[in-house]
C-alpha cells in the first residue's frame, strides 16, 4: 500500500474508493461530489482509495482529481473487473485508512453540515436502505436473495446502505470490516455478483458492532423515496452508465468526463445553487412539483415500482415450497481470493496418484501479489503411460520441476509427418514454459512421477525479448561461495517473459549453522527445500516443502541440523518497466455466447449455405455433443446466456433435452434468436423445452399456407410447424410458464409479399410476435425471388427500405453489419469448439474454445487483430477471416467501421437472476411480496 498525503493534524475524514480508466464517470462523480464537500464542508480531510491499475491510469490520464484530494491511498486488488476490484477495496477500508473516517460512493452530492456524524460514539453508522421506513421495503429482492441463498441472518430493524457509512476507530468496527470483507468474497465467489450489502448486513448482525441509525437526510435516496430530498444533507443519485445522465449531478459529472473544467467561477456557482436549492424546498409540495424544482430535465420515473413488484423474489424458508429437484446448484469461481502471505507449506513424498484417473494434483497455494495478478503451485502424482491432459496451452507461464520418478515432456507435434518432439525429465531435470506454448508430460518410469508445478499470469508485458522455452538441470548448477558465510548459489535460469519484467531461478546450499538475517525484497520468492533442514518463518522446514515469501514481506533462514541444506529458489520480478496488454476483463468475463447445436438441416433453402453444402464442406455437419456443453458451462462461470441456433435445425440434435436439462440446471438461459424451422421436433423434447424456461424461440415461417411457405422452405411442411407451436402453447398453458416467448420470423420475397398481413394475423392468433426481414439478396447466393411491392415492404419494415442494397445506401453501411459486434459481446462458437466470431463467417476460425479454453481464444492475436480490423485501426491481413468478408468489404469500402461507442456490452443478467426468473411465476412474486410484509409485521 503507499501513500500520497498532504494530511493536516484533527481533521475528520471523508473516504471515498474508486476503480478508473482514468477520465471515467467514476472519477467525474468523485470529483463533483468532492467539489460539493469543499463548499459545504470545507474543514475536512478528503481521502480517495483506489488499486494499482487506477492509479497508473489516473496519472497517464492527467486527471486533476489526485490534486484535488488531501490525500490518495493506493493499494492491490486481485485481478477481476471493475465491479469487482471495486467492491475488493470498498470492503477493506477498514485495514486501508487509519483512524476514525466517513466513507461515501461516489455519486452522491453534499449540500449541508456533516459534522454531527462525527460526534457519534457506535461503532458504526448507517442508514435505512432506500430511505423506506418499512423494513420489508429496504430489502431489495436480489439482496434477499443472496442472504437466503447463503444461509445468512440479518437484523430486522433495520437493513444499511453501504453508500453512506461512518466508521469509528474502535476494535467492534475492525471485527465487522474483516467479517465483511470475507463474507463478500465468499458470495462473490459463489454468485459472480458484485452486491456488497448482503455481506456488510449480515456480519453488522454477527459481528454486534454498536449501531446508529443515521436520519434519511444523511443518504437521502430519492430515485427510491423522492419526499427525502428536500432537507437532505447527503443527496446519492444513482448514477448508471448504462443510461443516458438524467440528473443535474449526473449532467455535471458527464461534463467532466468529457474535457470540462470544475472552475471555480461557473462549476462552484452551480453547486452553490444545488445547496441553497435544497435549503429552500417546500415538503409540502407535490412530488412532481418537487422533482421538476430538484431535477429540471429529468426523464427519470422515480415513483416506478423498484421492489418485489415488477421482476424478482425469493422464498425465505424452502419449507416444501420447492421439490428437490428444483433446488439452487452454484458453481464455485475459481480466482485468487486474497493476497498470498508469508506461510510454509508442508509436503511429505510420495504423494499418492488416482489409479483410476491416472493423475491426482495436491493443490499448495493459489493467490495474488503485487508482482502477478495470480500465483498458484500445485504437485502431481502421475502414474505409468498417463498424462494429465492433451497436449495444450494457456494464458498463463509455468515452471514444473520433476521431484521422483521419470517423464517426458511432449511439446508440440508435427501433424505431417505423425510425430512429437519429447524430452526426457529425470529427477531434479526441470523446465520453463511460456505463455501459449503447446506441451504435456507423460509417465516413462514404472513408479508414479512426482512433479512440482508453479504457475502465475499478469496483465502486463515486458518491452524485452521474453524468455523462450528453457529445459534445467539443477542437478548439474555450478555452487560458487555467495556473500554470506557457509551460502552458496548457482544460477538456473535468468529474463523477462511475457508477464514479468524479470524471472529468476538459482539452486542454494546452506551450511549447517550457517543463514542470513531477516530482510525484504520487491520481488516475490517460491523456495522448494530439496534436502536436509532449514528454519524460517518461526518454523522447522523439512525436505520438499514449499516456502512462500510475499513482496514487502520480511524473511531470514538459518540452517539448524547437521547436513547441508539444499534448496531451489525462484523469484519473479514486476515493476515500472511492465506495460499494460490490451485485453479486457469483459472479454474473460463474458455471459453471453452463442454455440452452434446443429449444422446440419433438413431444407433445401435456396439462399442457404447449409442447404447448398458449404457449411459442411468447410466445418463438417455434426451436433453439439452435452459432454462438451456440460464442460463448457462449468469450465465457463461467468457464461449465463447460451444462444443455440446458426446454420442448422437445433431440433435434429439428438441431445437437445439433455442440453436443456443442465442449462435450467446450472442456471443458464438458452435462446434460439437466429431461427428455427420446427419442421419435426418430439413432444418430449418440446415438454422439455417449457418445461426447462427455454426463453426464446424465433420461428422462420415465410408464408401463410403451404404453397408459398414451401417455395422458398423447401421440403418444409407449414401444417407441421403450426402443430408444434400449438403444441408448445399447449405446454406453455399446463406449466404456467411465459417461456418460450414465440416469435414468427418472416422473409420478405416477391412470392409471400402479398401474404404478409394473413401471417401477422395467424402469429398473433398463436401468441407470437411478428418480425418482417429483409432477404438475404445475394450475400450467400444469387437473388432468390426479390421483392415487387417495394413500396409495401419498405413501409412493413418499419426501415423505409425494401432489400439490403437500399439499406446500405440509405444508412451508409451494410445490413448485417451488427454482426461484426460479436466479436466482443457474444461471439459464435461451431458444434465442435471451433470459435467463428460472428454469424457469418463459415470460412476460418480463432481456435478450439473445447481445447484451449474460452479465454485463450478469446484474448489471441487473432481474434484481437479482427477486432483491430473492423474498427479501421489495421489493414486486412491474409489469414484473418474477417478478410475475406463481404461486410467488411461493405465497411471498407464506405469508411463505416465499429465505433467504440457501439460496443457497449448488454446487461445480461448472471446465474443468480437466472435461478429466480425460473422459479418463480409472476404471480408467485406477488404473494411472496404480501409474504414477507407479514412475516416482518410492517
Amino acid at each position: 500500500m503507499s501513500f500520497v498525503s498532504k494530511q493536516t493534524a484533527n481533521k475528520s475524514k471523508v473516504v471515498f474508493s474508486i476503480i478508473s480508466q482514468g477520465n471515467c464517470i467514476y472519477a467525474a462523480m468523485t470529483r463533483v461530489a468532492v467539489a460539493s464537500l469543499r463548499l459545504s464542508n470545507p474543514s475536512l480531510h478528503l481521502v480517495v482509495a483506489c488499486d494499482h491499475e487506477t492509479d497508473i491510469a489516473i496519472r497517464r490520464a492527467g486527471n486533476p482529481l489526485i490534486g484535488e484530494v488531501d490525500e490518495w491511498v493506493v493499494t492491490n486488488t486481485p485481478p477481476g473487473n471493475a465491479g469487482f476490484r471495486s467492491r475488493f477495496v470498498k470492503t477493506r477500508l477498514r485495514s486501508l485508512i487509519e483512524g476514525s473516517f466517513l466513507f461515501l460512493d461516489s455519486d452522491i452530492f453534499v449540500c449541508g453540515d456533516l459534522s454531527e456524524i462525527f460526534t457519534l460514539n457506535a461503532d458504526i453508522a448507517g442508514a435505512r436502505n432506500h430511505s423506506r421506513a418499512k423494513f420489508n421495503e429496504q430489502v431489495a429482492v436480489q439482496d434477499l436473495a443472496m442472504l437466503v441463498a447463503m444461509g445468512w441472518k440479518f437484523g430486522t430493524e433495520v437493513y444499511v446502505n453501504s453508500g453512506v457509512l461512518y466508521y469509528n476507530d474502535t476494535p467492534g468496527t475492525y471485527r465487522f470490516a474483516d467479517e465483511w470483507h470475507r463474507r463478500w468474497m465468499q458470495s462473490f465467489a459463489r454468485f459472480e455478483d458484485h452486491r456488497d450489502q448482503p455481506a456488510m448486513n449480515f456480519a453488522l448482525h454477527d459481528t454486534q458492532p454498536s449501531l446508529a441509525v443515521l436520519p434519511d437526510r444523511f443518504n437521502a435516496q430519492f430515485k427510491f423515496t423522492p419526499g427525502v430530498a428536500a432537507g437532505a444533507v447527503i443527496w446519492h443519485y444513482y448514477a448508471s452508465l448504462n443510461k443516458p445522465p438524467h440528473t443535474s449531478f449526473e449532467r455535471l459529472a458527464n461534463d467532466l468526463m468529457h474535457g470540462a473544467k470544475l472552475d471555480k467561477e461557473k462549476t462552484a456557482s452551480s453547486l452553490r445553487s444545488f445547496i441553497l436549492q435544497n435549503k429552500t424546498l417546500n415538503l409540502k409540495l407535490p412530488v412532481k412539483v418537487l422533482l421538476k424544482k430538484l431535477l429540471p430535465k429529468a426523464t427519470h420515473n422515480f415513483c416506478r415500482k423498484i421492489l418485489y413488484g415488477k421482476f424478482y423474489a425469493l422464498r425465505l424458508e424452502t419449507d416444501g415450497l420447492l421439490s428437490p429437484e428444483h433446488q439452487p446448484e452454484f458453481g464455485v469461481l475459481i480466482m485468487a481470493k486474497d493476497f498470498l502471505d508469508s506461510q510454509v507449506f508442508p509436503l511429505n513424498l510420495p504423494l499418492a496418484p488416482d489409479e483410476r484417473k491416472g493423475w491426482r494434483g495436491y493443490p499448495v497455494f493459489k493467490g495474488c501479489t503485487r508482482n502477478v495478478n495470480t500465483l498458484s503451485c500445485h504437485v502431481s502424482a502421475l502414474t505409468h503411460g498417463n498424462s494429465p491432459h492433451p497436449p495444450h496451452t494457456h494464458r498463463d507461464e509455468e515452471i514444473l520441476l520433476l521431484l521422483s520418478g521419470e517423464a517426458d515432456i511432449i511439446l508440440r507435434e508435427d501433424s505431417a509427418f505423425g510425430t512429437e518432439q519429447r524430452r526426457r525429465l529425470k529427477p531434479g531435470h526441470g523446465v520453463y514454459y511460456p505463455s501459449q506454448f503447446s506441451h504435456t508430460i507423460v509417465t516413462i518410469s514404472r513408479e508414479p512421477a512426482q512433479y512440482f508445478i508453479l504457475r502465475w499470469t499478469s496483465p502486463y508485458h515486458t518491452k524485452d525479448k521474453p524468455l523462450a522455452f528453457r529445459q534445467f538441470d539443477l542437478n548439474n548448477s555450478a555452487l560458487p561461495e555467495s556473500g554470506i558465510a557457509g551460502f552458496r548459489m548457482g544460477l538456473v535460469l535468468e529474463g523477462p517473459t511475457g508477464c514479468l519484467r524479470k524471472l529468476h531461478c538459482h539452486t542454494s546450499t546452506l551450511s549447517p549453522g550457517a543463514g542470513y538475517a531477516p530482510h525484504t525484497d520487491v520481488n516475490d520468492v517460491v523456495i522448494m527445500l530439496l534436502a536436509g533442514e532449514i528454519e524460517t518463518l518461526g518454523q522447522r522446514v523439512s525436505p520438499h516443502s514449499i516456502v512462500f515469501y510475499p513482496a514487502g514481506k520480511p524473511h531470514g533462514m538459518r540452517n539448524p541440523g547437521t547436513a547441508p541444506a539444499h534448496y531451489v529458489v525462484f523469484e519473479f520480478h514486476g515493476g515500472e518497466k511492465r506495460t499494460p496488454v490490451m485485453v479486457e476483463d469483459r472479454f474473460t468475463q463474458l455471459r453471453s455466447v452463442c454455440i452452434e447445436a446443429s449444422t446440419v438441416c433438413q431444407l433445401k433453402c435456396p439462399s442457404c449455405p447449409t442447404a447448398s453444402g458449404i457449411i459442411a464442406n468447410r466445418f463438417g455437419s455434426g451436433f453439439l455433443t452435452f459432454d462438451h456443453f456440460r464442460r463448457f458451462i462449468d469450465e465457463n462461470r461467468s457464461v449465463s446466456a447460451v444462444e443455440l441456433s446458426n446454420w442448422g435445425e437445433i431440433f435434429l440434435n439428438p441431445q437437445l433435452k439433455d442440453i436443456l436439462r443442465y442449462a435450467y440446471k446450472k442456471n443458464v438461459v438458452l435462446t434460439a434468436y437466429n431461427g428455427v424451422n420446427l419442421n419435426h421436433a418430439n413432444e418430449d423434447v418440446l415438454d422439455a423445452l417449457v418445461r426447462y424456461k427455454f426463453r426464446s424461440l424465433s420461428c422462420s415461417i415465410d408464408g401463410d399456407n403451404q404453397e408459398t411457405y414451401s417455395t422458398y422452405r423447401v421440403n418444409g411442411n407449414f401444417d407441421n410447424v403450426i402443430k408444434n407451436i400449438r403444441t408448445i402453447n399447449a405446454f406453455k398453458k399446463k406449466y404456467k410458464s411465459p417461456y418460450p416467448q414465440l416469435q414468427w420470423q418472416y422473409i420478405a420475397f416477391g412470392h409471400n409479399e402479398h401474404a404478409i398481413n394473413m401471417a401477422r394475423f395467424m402469429a398473433m392468433k398463436l401468441g407470437m410476435k411478428f418480425y418482417l426481414k429483409l432477404n438475404w439478396e445475394g450475400l450467400y447466393a444469387t437473388a432468390f425471388s426479390p421483392v415487387n411491392e417495394q413500396h409495401l415492404i419498405r413501409r412493413k419494415t418499419g426501415l423505409g427500405v425494401a432489400d439490403r442494397k437500399e439499406y446500405e445506401e440509405k444508412f451508409g453501411r451494410h445490413f448485417a453489419g451488427a454482426n461484426c459486434h460479436l466479436l466482443w459481446i457474444a461471439p459464435r462458437i461451431n458444434f465442435d469448439g471451433k470459435l467463428l466470431g460472428c454469424s457469418i463467417n463459415h470460412w476460418g476460425d480463432y481456435g478450439n474454445v473445447f481445447e484451449k479454453g474460452l479465454s485463450a481464444c478469446l484474448t489471441g492475436e487473432k481474434i484481437e487483430y479482427a477486432r483491430q480490423m473492423v474498427q479501421g485501426r489495421r489493414e486486412a491481413k491474409e489469414g484473418i477471416p474477417c478478410t475475406d468478408c463481404e461486410v467488411y468489404r461493405t465497411m471498407k469500402v464506405r469508411n463505416a467501421f465499429v465505433r467504440p461507442e457501439e460496443l457497449a456490452i448488454p446487461q445480461i443478467e448472471g446465474r443468480l437472476m437466472n435461478f429466480l426468473r425460473n422459479r418463480f411465476s409472476y404471480p408467485a412474486l406477488i404473494s411472496l411480496r404480501k409474504a414477507l410484509a407479514a412475516h416482518f409485521g410492517k
